[in-house]
């Protein structure tokens, strides 16, 4: 079953892109600048994730995490 994509654009400190091969891009920020976990982030990540996983148009799935040092930049 295929969800209708307008959860990607959803939520505030995650910006989500998915090209036309299914990789998603789950991009953490706040503000477009480094990620600071919220309460609210949590609230909403809950709600992403579910929905991401529940999207068959999705093959791959990269987490990426933005943050004011370079050592914790990260991919997971």
């Amino acid at each position: 079953m295929q969800l209708q994509n307008d959860y990607l654009a959803a939520y505030r400190s995650l910006k989500l892109t998915r090209d036309s091969e299914g990789v998603l891009l789950a991009e953490f920020h706040s503000n477009g600048g480094p990620f600071t976990f919220t309460a609210q982030d949590h609230t909403e990540f809950v709600d992403a994730f579910y929905r991401i996983a529940q999207d068959r148009g999705n093959k791959i799935v990269l987490l990426i995490v933005i943050s004011p040092s370079a050592k914790l930049s990260a991919f997971l």
